[in-house]
């Protein structure tokens, strides 16, 4: 009877009648906790690609990310890279917001936002690196999905998940201003710290990530699912993306010179805590 059973049963469960009983009760009690991690995985992506958006204008396109401020969540900031509202041009970007529906769909909604008000630019930026905040006001009655700034990955969070060289993150964004669909979601990747060591953090302000970026990538978050106390499962961003490592190669003809870049696949990451500092600065 067992023997036609198995029979029956995919290759990869038919090994297990190899085990020996502790070892296949071991593997049982540790099913369920399997499972609940790829979910709470899940859970955690989910959550932080609700709160990242298309952000554009006539002469910029790229990423953002809203957070609120946990003493007051109707104060909503904008993230995003620096670079990224400096090239805009002109008083306002539009920010691609989604509304969902109850069958489960979502509407595109196309949202102006000030930047500035003539020569005076509404955004913060961090005294040394590409990170620009901003508050975010809106003239619509919609609703602005945003993570509490304690997301934002301190040195602490760093060791305690340790964190480090080959460690896998992911991230959101619109690479080559791609959507992932009409509705504007934004598009997940995932890829691995390339770069040694993460702390201390000042020192080491930014780090790389073996995965391709491109333009309009720029401002996008980077993340990892908690792994360790009673945060467990929550997302936790340890940066944002503000440029892709290239090697440019000059070639010199009798008659024409031609400059080839070569992407190398490795994206440069803003460390979370200059996140934070930026914020801090908002008035």
């Amino acid at each position: 009877m067992v023997g036609v059973a198995l029979a029956i049963l995919p290759r990869a469960v038919y090994a297990i009648t190899g085990m020996n009983l502790s070892t296949l009760s071991l593997a049982v009690a540790l099913l369920p906790l399997a499972l609940l991690a790829t979910v709470r995985a899940d859970v955690a992506a989910v959550s932080v690609m609700n709160c990242t958006f298309k952000l554009f204008n006539h002469d910029s396109t790229a990423t953002c990310f809203l957070l609120h401020d946990e003493k007051d969540p109707k104060r909503i900031f904008l993230a995003t890279a620096a670079h990224v509202l400096e090239k805009a041009t002109g008083n306002e970007a539009i920010l691609v917001l989604r509304e969902g529906k109850a069958d489960g769909t979502y509407v595109r909604k196309d949202v102006p936002v000030k930047i500035r008000e003539g020569e005076k630019t509404l955004w913060t930026k961090h005294k040394e690196e590409d990170i620009a905040v901003m508050l975010l006001k809106v003239k619509e009655e919609i609703k602005l999905p945003s993570l509490p700034t304690s997301v934002l990955a301190r040195e602490g969070n760093l060791k305690r998940e340790e964190l480090t060289v080959c460690s896998k993150v992911w991230m959101f964004g619109y690479p080559a201003r791609m959507e992932a669909n009409g509705a504007g979601f934004p598009i997940a990747r995932n890829g691995s710290i390339a770069s040694y060591p993460l702390v201390p953090v000042e020192p080491h302000r930014t780090f790389m990530v073996d995965c391709s970026t491109y333009a309009g990538d720029s401002g996008g978050p980077v993340f990892i699912t908690r792994q360790k106390g009673e945060s467990a499962g929550q997302p936790l961003l340890v940066g944002m993306v503000v440029a892709q490592y290239r090697n440019d190669e000059k070639l010199k003809m009798l008659h024409e010179e031609r400059l080839i870049r070569h992407r190398l696949s490795l994206g440069k990451v803003v460390q979370a805590e200059f996140i934070r500092q930026t914020i801090a600065g908002v008035k």
